[in-house]
């Protein structure tokens, strides 16, 4: 059903390949462990469905690695512009050749962090996630004019371009995964700071690294997601 509701909403873009996510209920935890992947104590803060969604996006990022080429990876509740087609590979393009992660959507409910001002000041964006339920619709037609900033922080990996390289980077930063890792503490203090948070699913061990790597966000969002927890087997825990 997800499935199909994805490729209804999204029939616009071209290329799409589907990946079949890893079921966390059905995962061998002892041999995650035994290979390096994850904690002992991964499901103190981990559910099942979390510990899936984990093994998927690394399952992507070892490909894009034996692949040697970028790879852009959607949640199926993803959402986009109808200009996504036409945007994105002109803003990669605007990258430095070294560009490691572009964020193309988060979730609504957190902040983003992001280099509004190069080498002079950050900004910290905050949404209204009710009112982009209600409106998906108006957002795939919107015209938009994005550009890309340098990201500090951010939770939900709704979308996002990986290099290669960056993917490699983000493997070898994030795994094992564990149940605590440092976060960037934005605007709790001046200079920020890290500190050690929870970490309940692989966007916040994204998140503990991506500001220590070539990353960049697209602002305007080319991509959202109603964030539906009721559906979501990683929120409810499954």
């Amino acid at each position: 059903m997800r499935l199909a509701q994805f490729q209804e909403l999204n029939s616009h873009l071209s290329g799409v390949s589907r990946f079949s996510a890893i079921d966390g209920r059905t995962i061998d935890l002892p041999q995650l462990v035994r290979s390096g992947l994850v904690r002992e104590d991964i499901l103190t803060a981990y559910s099942p469905g979390s510990v899936g969604a984990a093994m998927s996006h690394i399952a992507l990022w070892e490909m894009a690695i034996s692949k040697g080429t970028a790879l852009t990876i959607c949640e199926d509740d993803a959402v986009f512009n109808f200009s996504f087609d036409a945007l994105a590979p002109r803003l990669i393009d605007g990258l430095q050749p070294s560009w490691d992660f572009i964020l193309w959507g988060w979730n609504f409910d957190a902040s983003l962090c992001f280099e509004f001002l190069p080498g002079v000041s950050s900004s910290l964006a905050r949404f209204e996630q009710n009112r982009l339920r209600a409106n998906c619709e108006a957002f795939r037609r919107l015209s938009l004019d994005s550009r890309t900033f340098r990201l500090m922080s951010f939770f939900g990996l709704t979308c996002y371009s990986i290099s290669a390289k960056g993917a490699a980077a983000l493997k070898a930063a994030c795994v094992p995964l564990q149940a605590l890792v440092p976060c960037l503490s934005v605007f709790e203090s001046d200079p920020p700071v890290c500190v050690y948070a929870d970490s309940v699913g692989i966007d916040t061990a994204v998140n503990s690294v991506v500001s220590k790597l070539n990353s960049y966000v697209c602002f305007p969002p080319l991509v959202v997601t109603k964030n539906d927890w009721e559906n979501s087997t990683i929120q409810q825990g499954a």
